[in-house]
């Protein structure tokens, strides 16, 4: 930025300093005074001691020197204010770190009452295992005593089922020789019952056929005469017809005759 632009930003500023007052542009005019001051004091300019009484001036003004007040005091209640939001920031920075201390101890806490924990839970691992191991043995041997004596109690087993085999079998032996005399006795008295049914059978048979041949020689006696009588009178028939052949007119009296026969069979 060279002396030209320095000076027409100051003009400008100048002219429109009544309607736009701020702090801001009286900031800026003392900045562009300062660098037109420090330009002339460089060549050995006349303007130099223009520009310190025009900056005197603009300095002295009542309007600036309010604004420049107003803008301090601002400023000291923004210093303030930005020094009780540093305290702020420092105490709660000061509650975090005292907090984050607090948690710290906290874990720490945690952490030792987690390995006190877990050596007592170690502890009490090794105790429980030690108790099993213990109780793993005392089972072990009292499953050897039970072997033992289950091995005992199933040889007297073994020896006593031996025995009562034998004694069954003893007893089939006895009970089957029982048996086998009485189906013999049974059999005995079945076949004695047999004989003495067939020699009544027998006995019925003999006496019955002689019932009957007495009967038929009852009957046979008058039925033989009855054929003797009958064969007689074929005969004579007979005879009599072989003559009344020779003579016919004897055969027809002897036909006659034969018709009243009382024993002839038509």
């Amino acid at each position: 930025m060279n002396i030209k632009e320095i000076l027409q930003a100051i003009s400008i500023y100048e002219s429109n300093f009544d309607k736009r007052m701020s702090v801001e542009m009286i900031n800026s005019l003392m900045a562009l005074y300062q660098q037109a001051i420090e330009f002339f004091s460089a060549n050995n300019d006349s303007q130099y001691d223009i520009f310190v009484e025009r900056l005197h001036n603009f300095l002295s003004n009542d309007i600036v020197l309010m604004l420049l007040a107003s803008e301090k005091e601002d400023a000291a209640v923004l210093k303030e204010q930005k020094e009780k939001e540093e305290i702020k920031v420092q105490e709660e920075s000061k509650k975090e770190v005292v907090e984050v201390v607090k948690e710290v101890k906290e874990v720490k806490e945690v952490k030792e009452v987690k390995e006190v924990k877990e050596v007592k839970e170690v502890k009490e691992v090794k105790e429980v295992k030690e108790v099993k191991e213990n109780k793993k043995e005392e089972t072990k041997e009292i499953k050897v005593e039970e072997v033992k004596e289950i091995k005992e109690v199933s040889k007297e087993i073994f020896v006593s089922a031996k025995q009562e085999e034998s004694l069954q079998e003893q007893f089939v032996i006895g009970n089957e020789e029982d048996e086998d005399l009485e189906v013999k006795d049974a059999i005995n008295k079945v076949q004695e019952e047999e004989k003495k049914e067939n020699k009544e059978n027998v006995e019925e048979k003999e006496e019955n056929k002689v019932i009957e041949e007495k009967k038929e020689n009852e009957s046979s006696q008058p039925i033989d005469a009855i054929k003797i009588d009958e064969q007689h009178n074929l005969n004579e028939t007979n005879q009599e017809n072989a003559i009344s052949n020779s003579n016919p007119e004897s055969s027809e009296a002897n036909e006659s005759q034969g018709n009243e026969n009382p024993f002839s069979i038509e």
